[in-house]
């Protein structure tokens, strides 16, 4: 019987054919997989503290998210897209970099909120007519995203450390949702003052809120029952605009020309600058600041304050690099670790506070803690 196939020359001919063909149509299957919106996620070298900015399959990371502080990051966010750290590998969600802010429920990794306001006015009812923002929640660590329809123009802030069904947010205003962001409540403890910073202690909400032509002022309020919060004392007021963290009973806020300090709450103040003088310097008058409520000279000043693990250990981010107190802010030293070029914007912890996660113009360092 004959060989349809046109008999063994011919058969040796076709396989090496029918190989070919499986492999241009496997090619074509991984190429059209690979078109999908994500790049394909590797490690990083946070396990090697270096100084060098972080890099995710050779993109800068922008921002770190650590909802865990004993831990390292969960997430991080490039230019392009926002990643979820496994087993020591980032890999891509289906979540694209914007500018929103991201809020990862400590409780639940895989439950994150983002959202943002309008750059606010001069007073809290003159907002700028930016597009609104819609506030998601992801409930799949980024991979889909719902909106929540009540939660325009909130930018999340914080979660209650007792109670993972309230956040706290800013909406220039101080917004706070009891509904695990379905429905908020919207009130003004800073009349004439945009919020721009809030920590918990206790049943104590402390607020940050700042003016573009006046200065920041500090303000308690007690959320004993969040359905029901009641404003308390202005702790602080400063000119220009400020940072702030809280821990226990200790309050730090930097400012344009020092650090004061508070270790009873905010009852009693002290300033701290020496060390600092070539990184501080006093505001002039309210003129001497830009729209966007930055100093005209906008190489100096505190931008923020980190409260460190250890006792009487302090971290004040410059533009000019980092800075360390080690007795509670009476002197101060630049920290080297991180270059003295670096415009320094954010400070956390990692690995129980064995790391610092340094957030730059530039990109996030992450550095071994003093």
């Amino acid at each position: 019987m004959g060989n349809w196939l046109g008999g063994k020359g011919a058969v040796t001919r076709v396989v090496p054919t029918i190989l070919l063909l499986m492999l241009v149509m496997l090619s074509a299957a991984c190429s059209f997989s690979g078109r999908a919106e994500r790049p394909t996620g590797s490690p990083t070298t946070t396990l090697t503290p270096s100084g060098d900015v972080l890099r995710i399959d050779g993109e800068i990371v922008r921002r770190v998210l650590i909802p865990d502080p004993a831990q390292d990051p969960r997430y991080a966010l490039t230019d392009r897209w926002l990643y979820v750290r496994g087993n020591n590998v980032w890999t891509p969600t289906r979540t694209e970099s914007d500018e929103r802010e991201l809020l990862i429920d400590p409780t639940n990794i895989e439950r994150i909120f983002r959202g943002a306001h309008p750059m606010c006015g001069l007073t809290n009812d003159d907002a700028s007519a930016d597009e609104p923002s819609q506030l998601e929640v992801s409930l799949d660590g980024g991979t889909s995203w719902r909106p929540l329809g009540q939660g325009e123009n909130v930018e999340p802030i914080a979660f209650d450390p007792v109670n993972p069904d309230v956040l706290y947010g800013s909406d220039c205003n101080l917004a706070i949702s009891t509904t695990s962001g379905n429905t908020w409540m919207h009130i003004d403890p800073l009349p004439d003052y945009a919020l721009t910073e809030l920590e918990i202690i206790d049943d104590r909400l402390l607020l940050l809120g700042t003016t573009l032509v006046g200065g920041s002022q500090l303000i308690e309020v007690d959320i004993a029952d969040p359905q029901e919060p009641v404003i308390g004392e202005i702790l602080l007021n400063v000119p220009g605009t400020a940072s702030f963290d809280a821990s226990e009973g200790r309050i730090v806020v930097g400012t344009a020309d020092t650090v004061h300090l508070s270790t009873d709450g905010g009852l009693t103040w002290a300033t701290s600058k020496v060390g600092l003088e070539s990184v501080t310097a006093p505001i002039a008058s309210p003129a001497a600041e830009r729209p966007d409520g930055a100093t005209v000279v906008d190489d100096v000043g505190i931008l923020t304050v980190k409260i460190g693990v250890s006792a009487g250990r302090l971290y004040a981010g410059t533009p000019h690099g980092l800075y360390l107190s080690q007795d509670d802010g009476t002197t101060w030293v630049r920290y080297d670790e991180v270059s003295p070029n670096a415009r320094v914007t954010k400070i956390q912890y990692g690995l129980g506070g064995a790391d610092l996660y340094v957030t730059t113009d530039d990109g996030v360092v992450v550095i071994p803690a003093p």
